[in-house]
């Protein structure tokens, strides 16, 4: 991961919104809007070369939506957080994460998020955590994650969760509330 005190907008609680800016050289951007609490919106960014996404907007909590990034790049531990405390998100768009192989914490605190997001957890192996704490979340699609290990407190505190498909946790090993 990128060290979050190496990152360009990191801590900058009074941004509300960014301009678009070239990012198609850019690989990396994990933490880029670390912490950045008043950020409502972002643009659509060329992340076309994207590797690493994780914590990308952790602590965002005022952002409600993000565009359809394109995330075809991102592989391992790329989506782990990435919208950790993002307390106003209502709806993330379809995002290719088929090159990812865990998603710890990646909506986890996301309290207005109504249905789970449109992902490939294809080659999922940890969901600890994933959508921790979603009180909004009504219901999920038919996630695979016939491939997971863990999936520890993966829908801990889902209050409002009223509507799961059949799940294949096969491979798993782990579940318990840790």
């Amino acid at each position: 991961y990128l060290h979050p005190k190496r990152t360009v907008l990191l801590y900058c609680y009074s941004l509300e919104t960014v301009e678009l800016f070239d990012t198609s050289n850019v690989t990396n951007m994990g933490y880029m809007f670390y912490e950045c609490t008043n950020l409502k919106e972002v643009p659509l960014f060329d992340t076309s070369s994207v590797t690493e996404m994780g914590y990308m907007f952790w602590g965002c909590i005022a952002l409600r939506a993000v565009p359809q990034f394109d995330t075809s790049s991102v592989t391992g531990f790329g989506f782990n957080s990435m919208f950790h405390d993002c307390h106003s998100l209502t709806e993330v768009p379809a995002l290719d994460t088929s090159g990812a192989s865990r998603f710890d914490s990646t909506f986890a605190y996301c309290y207005s998020l109504a249905e789970g997001p449109q992902i490939d957890t294809s080659s999922a192996t940890n969901i600890n955590n994933m959508f921790f704490s979603c009180f909004a979340l009504k219901s999920i699609p038919k996630y695979d994650f016939s491939g997971v290990i863990n999936a520890n407190s993966a829908f801990r505190n889902c209050k409002s969760l009223a509507e799961v498909p059949q799940l294949d946790f096969s491979s798993a090993t782990s579940m318990s509330l840790t």
